[in-house]
């Protein structure tokens, strides 16, 4: 396989973890909850803000590799498993 001619990074959006450890960081851990605490990383999903980031996120990268000249189902993509990547 050869290497890529382009590599982007994306990072997810906003996530409920994100948001938890955000308001923890100035004193309140009231999104802490029994329920949020036994829930793995990897299962927090985004927020609202979220998951409109990822949707202009998309929209750049799809106007990016047109402008670049990459053909539609031609790119790889390696990309995590969690539920806030694949949102």
């Amino acid at each position: 396989m050869a290497m890529p001619n382009h590599l982007f990074f994306v990072r997810h959006g906003e996530s409920q973890g994100n948001v938890a450890s955000d308001r923890a960081k100035v004193g309140d851990e009231s999104l802490f909850t029994d329920e949020f605490v036994t829930i793995p990383g990897r299962r927090w999903e985004l927020t609202e803000v979220g998951q409109r980031q990822a949707e202009l996120a998309g929209a750049w990268l799809r106007a990016e590799l047109e402008r670049i000249g990459v053909v539609a189902g031609e790119p790889r993509h390696y990309a995590s498993p969690y539920v806030r990547t694949r949102q």
